[in-house]
């Protein structure tokens, strides 16, 4: 305990030990605060400095935006600065050119000869020849890298040729099949001479009607002169006896026609002179 002595406070020695305690933790505590405070600081610049570098990136891309006003530049400026200069480079916003390449000269022909195709879309018989002969020169003077691309048109045009082709013929074929059907109905009586008429009928559409229906003609015309036959009971006339034997022939039934002359010989005693000329039909190629 503390004494008094001449007015003045006289410590006693623990006293003056406890005191020096109490001063050194003090003294402890505050460099603690300060070293704390400091470390404090230091994390937050750390955590400045590792700003990522696309996060560098994005703000210098802010910073070309010329919507923005001096305010808002000037704080992405000083952000930039304080954060990113000195240890990313900006990358630069490439701008893509607006200026044209300038023309080979096998671009120039292209252009030119690719405005003289007239193209599928036109059905002109002679469109697809026309603009085959154009792609022929494109391939010649045009760009090499696009004559595969020529070449391939070239037959497409080709099968629109074969096409338009097919469909002339098929229009013809069906128009002579319209006309000789139409004789038939001239022909509806039930008589040896009315069958032969529509088997030579019959036999014309399978030569010159649509390919496709040729061998129905042909079996057509042989039931027509297999009625005609049992009508006559084979006895034919000599004009009947040619008709039929030439209707045979064009059938290219060679052993009908011959079965029918040699009735023909049997039954009617013919003039020579009828015999040459159904010999002549019958050996004719």
């Amino acid at each position: 305990m503390a004494k008094l002595q001449k007015g003045y406070i006289v410590h006693t020695k623990s006293q003056k030990i406890y005191g020096w305690l109490a001063f050194i933790a003090l003294f402890i505590c505050g460099m603690m605060v300060g070293m704390g405070i400091k470390e404090n600081k230091k994390v937050k610049d750390v955590s400045v400095i590792q700003m990522t570098e696309s996060q560098c990136n994005d703000i210098a891309r802010q910073m070309t935006n010329t919507s923005f006003d001096a305010a808002k530049l000037a704080e992405l400026n000083k952000i930039y600065s304080e954060n990113c200069a000195g240890r990313l480079q900006p990358k630069r916003v490439q701008q893509k050119s607006t200026e044209k390449k300038p023309q080979e000269t096998c671009e120039i022909i292209e252009e030119m000869l690719s405005s003289d195709l007239y193209g599928a879309g036109m059905w002109d018989y002679n469109n697809p020849t026309h603009d085959i002969e154009i792609y022929q020169k494109l391939i010649e003077y045009g760009c090499p890298e696009n004559q595969e691309k020529y070449q391939k048109a070239i037959e497409s045009e080709k099968q629109i040729i074969r096409a338009l082709a097919d469909k002339q013929e098929k229009s013809t074929c069906q128009q002579i099949e319209t006309a000789l059907l139409d004789k038939l109905y001239h022909f509806q009586n039930m008589y040896a001479d009315d069958k032969i008429e529509r088997a030579k009928i019959y036999a014309n559409l399978s030569e010159r009607g649509c390919p496709e229906n040729s061998q129905k003609y042909v079996n057509l015309a042989q039931q027509e002169l297999e009625i005609a036959r049992a009508l006559q009971d084979d006895k034919f006339s000599e004009d009947d006896t040619i008709e039929v034997v030439e209707t045979y022939k064009r059938l290219n039934m060679q052993a009908a026609a011959q079965e029918i002359f040699d009735v023909a010989k049997k039954l009617t005693n013919p003039a020579i002179d009828f015999i040459l000329e159904v010999e002549k039909i019958i050996n004719e190629q």
